[in-house]
């Protein structure tokens, strides 16, 4: 997401803004992957963490396993419980609440 996908939070951030998808799906069933949670703070709890990509040859058992959580993911009524559970998001977004973007 990039552009127009894009707006300005009250700490000066650009934050990815999925609200253009919430009109016909629920929030519960979306995913955002990124490597970088701090551009994703509204839907912290929809957000699957990733390393940055490099193209080598970690990046490809990464994927491999990016894949498998997301199968496990479809399989959830409510996404953002798993994802809270398995990168305690509450607490990670807790910490960088007043962090801000140079």
């Amino acid at each position: 997401m990039h552009g127009d996908f894009l707006h300005i939070n009250d700490l000066g951030n650009e934050v990815k803004n999925i609200d253009m998808f919430l009109e016909d799906r629920q929030i519960a069933d979306i995913i955002m992957v990124d490597n970088n949670y701090l551009t994703c703070h509204k839907y912290f709890n929809n957000l699957v963490p990733i390393l940055s990509y490099k193209n080598d040859s970690v990046d490809s058992a990464c994927l491999d396993k990016l894949g498998s959580y997301l199968v496990a993911l479809a399989k959830e009524t409510d996404v953002r419980h798993k994802v809270e559970r398995d990168f305690s998001t509450k607490k990670i977004l807790e910490q960088s609440r007043n962090y801000k973007i140079e």
